[in-house]
C-alpha cells in the first residue's frame, strides 16, 4: 500500500509542477533564498539555477548582509571554510567574504564552492526575489526581518509568528509546529499527499513570482 501512495504522490507532484509552469508568466528572475525553498522552486518550474543559493542554508545576519549588498557579495569568490556538525550531520562550510554558508547537501566544500561560483555569474540583478525564514535568523529575528523587508527587492519571509504584513507568511495553526530542536514541522519542502510541497499550503509562489 505504501508504494501505491508514494507513486500516486509522485504523479500528483508532477501534475502540479506542470500546472505551475503553465501559470508562470514571469521570466528572467533570480531567487536569493536563505534555504532550500528557492532551489525547489527552480526545480519544480524546470528552470536553470540563476542563483548561487541552491541546496544551502545561510543563517542569521549573514543572509541579511548578503541581500543588502548583493552586487558586492556576488563579485566575491566563495571558498571552502571547514566543516560543521549539527544533530549528528556533518557538512561543509563556505565563506563569501564575511558570510558563512552551510552547504548542507554537498559532499565537500570544493564542490559547493564550485557550484556557488558558477551560479553567482547567472544572477539577474535587475530582477531579484528574496525568500527567508525567521527561524533561521536567530532567537530575535524581528530586526533582521525588518531589514530584509526594506532591502528593495520583492521579499517573502516565512514565520512561525502571527503577522499582518503581506510579505510575511505566518505558519500558525493548521498543523504547523516546531519540534524540540526548533525545526519547523512538517518540513516546508517535503511533498504532501496531494503532491504539493508543504510551503504551498500557505504560499502561492507562482502568483508571487508573477506579481513581484
Amino acid at each position: 500500500m505504501g508504494g501505491y501512495i508514494l507513486n500516486a504522490r509522485a504523479v500528483l507532484a508532477r501534475l502540479r509542477d506542470i500546472a505551475a509552469r503553465l501559470r508562470l508568466a514571469a521570466t528572467g528572475f533570480s531567487i536569493v533564498s536563505q534555504n532550500c525553498i528557492g532551489g525547489c522552486i527552480y526545480h519544480d518550474l524546470g528552470l536553470p539555477f540563476s542563483s548561487p543559493t541552491i541546496n544551502l542554508v545561510i543563517p542569521g545576519e549573514g543572509f541579511v548582509r548578503l541581500v543588502e549588498d548583493l552586487p558586492r557579495y556576488l563579485a566575491v569568490e566563495a571558498v571552502p571554510a571547514g566543516w560543521r556538525t549539527e544533530d549528528d550531520k556533518r557538512f561543509p562550510l563556505l565563506r563569501v567574504d564575511d558570510v558563512i554558508v552551510h552547504a548542507m547537501h554537498y559532499a565537500s566544500g570544493e564542490e559547493a564552492a564550485a557550484a556557488w561560483n558558477r551560479r553567482r555569474k547567472r544572477v539577474n540583478l535587475g530582477d531579484v526575489r528574496v525568500i527567508a525564514c525567521d527561524w533561521d535568523l536567530g532567537e530575535r529575528p524581528e530586526p533582521l526581518v525588518a531589514r530584509l523587508l526594506a532591502c528593495g527587492y520583492p521579499t517573502v519571509v516565512f514565520s512561525t509568528r502571527p503577522s499582518d504584513n503581506p510579505s510575511v507568511v505566518s505558519l500558525t495553526g493548521d498543523g504547523w509546529h516546531t519540534d524540540e530542536r526548533g525545526i519547523l514541522r512538517p518540513i516546508l519542502t517535503d511533498r504532501a499527499r496531494d503532491g504539493r510541497r508543504n510551503f504551498e499550503r500557505a504560499f502561492d509562489y507562482v502568483g508571487w513570482l508573477n506579481r513581484a
